[in-house]
């Protein structure tokens, strides 16, 4: 059991304000997929929404990981650098909230932190917008997806944090698998 954070000890995502700069780049993703979307058609943005919804919350806890390892191997806070330790921590919570879409389906969970999975209130969205077939396999593929949409989210923001990068060996060694790696 994790001991509980007082007003006195901020929590590590709090520190440094790790927890407002994700979000703020994550905000930044939901309105650029929510501009595209809008293009689609006003319904569209439901699935903006969903991503919303599924970023909310949460304790960013894989977004300070990936700071605090950063500052802890000499980085130094409000650099170019910073930022793209804040970018791929991001990165990071997008790629969680794609699991997170298809863990749901997988489990057949029915809500997500106090809400209906998206599988489920895609399926309820199917009977609100009187579409035909079959509303259980309508909410399946959105959630999919969905997933499908943070996960290229995630690569989209890695790739665009490591491109912040002044030095090409480490983007490199980041990018590539080991069996690309220099030797």
């Amino acid at each position: 059991m994790s001991a509980p954070v007082t007003p006195d000890v901020p929590s590590l995502v709090d520190v440094e304000d790790v927890r407002a700069q994700v979000d703020a780049v994550l905000a930044g993703h939901v309105g650029e997929l929510r501009s595209v979307l809008r293009a689609a058609g006003p319904d569209a943005e439901v699935l903006a929404d969903a991503v919303a919804r599924m970023l909310s919350g949460g304790k960013r806890l894989r977004a300070a990981f990936c700071y605090w390892s950063w500052r802890a191997h000499g980085g130094r806070p409000g650099t170019p650098q910073a930022h793209t330790a804040i970018r791929v921590g991001a990165a990071l919570e997008l790629f969680q909230a794609a699991a997170l879409f298809h863990d749901d389906v997988m489990d057949a969970s029915d809500t997500r932190r106090g809400q209906p999975a998206a599988h489920r209130a895609f399926a309820a969205l199917h009977g609100t917008w009187g579409l035909v077939g079959d509303a259980e396999q309508f909410g399946t593929s959105a959630a999919i997806l969905l997933g499908d949409l943070a996960l290229v989210a995630s690569e989209q923001e890695f790739a665009g944090a490591v491109s912040l990068e002044p030095c090409p060996a480490p983007r490199r060694r980041a990018r590539c698998s080991t069996s690309c790696a220099p030797r």
